[in-house]
């Protein structure tokens, strides 16, 4: 099956070196191209939403951790709440949780997007 597709390849480059091989061989048998862009745009929607829950449920997981007091003395508490406090700036949480409503309209641009296409 790979020879015939190669042929095929060879034979549009080079008209003279497989003459019985022809074109119309070569059609498309899949879906309609209509249908795999509303596929494509419907999976990146739907992958869009889902990283934005990730992302929020990563940043309440986090916040979590970071509000729970453990620790025998005051200063060992406020240690803690330090190392929790300089990790979420390093992860930029708060930028990460301010992207989330836009992740959302995206997602929802996305499908708002597929449902003109498909309709």
């Amino acid at each position: 099956m790979t020879i015939v597709y190669m042929q095929i390849l060879t034979h549009t480059k080079n008209n003279n070196l497989f003459p019985d091989v022809g074109s119309s061989s070569a059609t498309w048998t899949g879906p309609p191209r209509k249908f795999v862009i509303v596929q494509s745009l419907l999976y990146a929607s739907l992958t869009t939403s889902l990283f934005a829950a990730f992302l929020a449920m990563l940043g309440r997981q986090r916040v979590g951790r970071y509000l729970r007091n453990r620790g025998s003395s005051a200063a060992n508490k406020s240690r803690d709440k330090k190392r929790k406090l300089d990790g979420l700036e390093k992860w930029h949480l708060c930028i990460t949780i301010e992207c989330l409503p836009v992740m959302l309209q995206f997602a929802l641009l996305l499908l708002e997007c597929t449902l003109s296409v498909y309709l």
